[in-house]
């Protein structure tokens, strides 16, 4: 998971020095010292996590509200388990080895809501990264990469220039954006800048809005936790 450090980028400049109150910003760090910090960052993740979430799913005008836990891992496993906010359980979407597994417990879920799409939602929120070269773009770092997947087939990842921070992921369909995805509200928790509110729009009619109220790194994720089937 790509939950940035609140590690500042002067290790960055420290050639030209930090900048200071009385002296005028410097120029931003090079695409190339901007990336070796990312994957400084990137390898000082836990490699093992647990959040837990208050969520709004929006479809066609409806709102369903939801609590809920993530399990994830580094290498792009991870489960996801859905309740009503006071009652049953909703739903269990997993991703492990690259193969999805999911399960309904209440009838008229389906009806209400795509449990699938919601595990492919969280899997873009928390698990897709951009993967090409850092560019500056207003300030701030941009990457891109090609996607293989049905209904988008790009992705760009914004990254704010202070700390590398991602506060943006856009994903396109033959050119055109359908999907955003907007992180704010961020707080240090365990030594990892997680945002506290995480917002994906779908130009298709479909939204989610995350509230993290909880943040367990290197949290024990064992194979048995995600296979549904047991």
């Amino acid at each position: 998971m790509r939950a940035r450090h609140a590690a500042m980028l002067c290790t960055l400049v420290a050639a030209a020095g930090c900048a200071t109150a009385s002296s005028p910003p410097g120029p931003p760090p090079s695409a190339e010292a901007a990336s070796r910090e990312l994957r400084r960052l990137a390898a000082a993740e836990p490699e093992t996590f647990r959040m837990l979430h208050q969520v709004v799913a929006r479809y066609q005008g409806r709102s369903f509200p939801m609590t809920g836990y993530l399990l994830g891992r580094r290498d792009g496993s991870f489960r996801v388990s859905a309740n009503l906010p006071v009652g049953p359980k909703l739903f269990d979407i997993a991703k492990l080895s690259g193969h999805w597994e999911s399960k309904i417990y209440l009838a008229d879920v389906a009806s209400r809501v795509d449990p699938l799409e919601i595990g492919r939602s969280v899997e873009r929120i928390y698990f897709i990264e951009g993967g090409g070269p850092l560019e500056l773009s207003g300030g701030d770092w941009v990457s891109r990469r090609s996607l293989a997947e049905d209904d988008v087939d790009a992705v760009e990842v914004w990254h704010r220039a202070d700390d590398l921070a991602v506060f943006r992921k856009r994903f396109f369909r033959k050119g055109q954006m359908v999907l955003e995805i907007l992180y704010d509200q961020r707080q240090i928790i365990h030594g990892q800048l997680i945002a506290r509110r995480v917002v994906l729009t779908d130009a298709r009619g479909f939204s989610l809005e995350l509230a993290v109220t909880d943040y367990q790194p290197g949290f024990a994720v064992p194979d048995e936790l995600l296979e549904l089937a047991r």
